[in-house]
């Protein structure tokens, strides 16, 4: 219960609203402090905005991977099909949905990074007039040139870490197929971030050159990326935006990628990637086997389409202009200008 309802953090949170007194509250991903956040903020008369990121207010699994590493693959959820073979209590399932879709239907509008997560929840019952796509930024490159420390090879990353859904064992089947050796692959390990390592260059013995690297940050980015021809995003998930194709993509960067919904949306098939269904395993190693057969396109390959990339002044800029129409609308209606 506590997973989506918890009384003891909406007692605090509402002492913060007392204090703070926000003219609107946004949220992003709550789910460890619950959605009773939203009842405080309609206890106070506050209107909220929520962006959702996932689909954590419709699924129990947030980002509808099975336990097994599988994407459901529904798009009008059927709860009898969650409470028969995904969830472990059937009359859980059915009041988290009631109790979610009631704090959705009290939000003063509903946010998606995408059209594709728009759509899922238009699937669901959400009307058309109360939710909008504010798409995601990204940051925006500085001005250099790629740099090329490895001459005759083709520089693949993988920035997905060491996980099923991410597409980790998926790609290592992939490249077990390929006879090339002329490649450099980065792969990602995201846990080096914390300290750890999941990833064991063991694992990887293939015919190219392999290392694993810890991941970038925003301050790193643009270095990390001019040393990178062609990104890999081999999700086995339907993701809802998908951002480092989005930094990659600004960045004059080819990617391959599977059909896997948001991450789709600023790539063109055949023109900035190579976009596959998900799984497709022999259609994912031909598109490498190409790029491999005839790389040189790489050396003056840049992006047609590149400034349809959002930027994160761009969104913000979007994002104001959406709160402060709420603000007006809750006010209008709260002084009885607005039915």
């Amino acid at each position: 219960l506590l997973e989506y309802r918890n009384p003891e953090v909406a007692k605090v949170y509402s002492q913060v609203l007392d204090t703070v007194r926000p003219d609107i509250v946004h949220f992003h991903s709550i789910q460890a402090l619950s959605a009773s956040l939203a009842h405080s903020c309609k206890a106070a008369s506050i209107p909220y905005v929520i962006t959702l990121h996932d689909a954590w207010w419709l699924c129990e699994k947030q980002f509808m991977v099975k336990d097994d590493g599988r994407y459901c693959f529904q798009t009008e959820i059927d709860l009898r099909v969650c409470a028969s073979g995904c969830t472990s209590a059937a009359q859980f399932t059915y009041q988290r949905s009631l109790a979610l879709r009631e704090v959705l239907d009290d939000a003063a509008l509903l946010l998606t990074p995408s059209d594709f997560q728009r759509n899922l929840y238009l699937a669901n019952g959400t009307p058309p007039g109360r939710i909008r796509v504010n798409r995601n930024g990204v940051l925006p490159p500085q001005p250099r040139n790629k740099t090329d420390d490895t001459p005759g090879k083709v520089r693949f990353a993988f920035l997905g870490g060491r996980a099923h859904h991410k597409g980790y064992f998926f790609l290592r089947s992939v490249f077990r197929g390929l006879p090339h050796s002329n490649y450099l692959l980065k792969i990602c390990d995201i846990h080096q971030s914390l300290g750890v390592k999941s990833i064991d260059r063991r694992e990887w013995r293939e015919a190219g050159q392999v290392e694993i690297v810890p991941p970038y940050d925003q301050t790193t980015i643009d270095a990390f990326l001019a040393e990178v021809d062609v990104l890999l995003f081999p999700s086995q998930w339907k993701e809802s935006f998908g951002l480092t194709i989005r930094e990659a993509l600004a960045r004059d960067i080819w990617v391959v990628m599977t059909d896997s919904g948001g991450t789709t949306e600023d790539a063109s098939d055949g023109v900035n990637a190579n976009i596959v269904p998900i799984g497709d395993l022999e259609g994912f190693r031909a598109a490498l086997r190409n790029i491999l057969d005839d790389p040189a396109f790489l050396r003056t390959y840049a992006n047609p389409h590149k400034r349809r990339i959002r930027t994160f002044a761009e969104q913000a800029a979007e994002l104001q202009e959406i709160l402060v129409d709420c603000v007006e609308r809750h006010s209008r209606t709260e002084s009885g200008g607005e039915h």
